[in-house]
């Protein structure tokens, strides 16, 4: 999942809140996943917002949501 942000940076503590979220949410399946934050600035050439700014849950520490 890339998620971007509506101002402001990434930063951990938000990263934590929106995991909390996805693993609680009853419309999300269970499974794997990869969710990285970005900033709100997307290359439009590229259509990406990945930067080194941005944070990840990814391997090997992906978040993995059971039901």
């Amino acid at each position: 999942m890339n998620l971007y942000l509506h101002e402001g940076e990434p930063s951990q503590e938000v990263l934590d809140v929106v995991a909390e979220e996805i693993e609680l949410s009853k419309d999300i399946p269970q499974g794997i996943y990869h969710v990285y934050l970005h900033d709100n600035q997307i290359d439009k050439t590229r259509a990406n917002g990945r930067k080194e700014s941005s944070i990840s849950l990814t391997y090997p520490n992906e978040m993995i949501k059971n039901d």
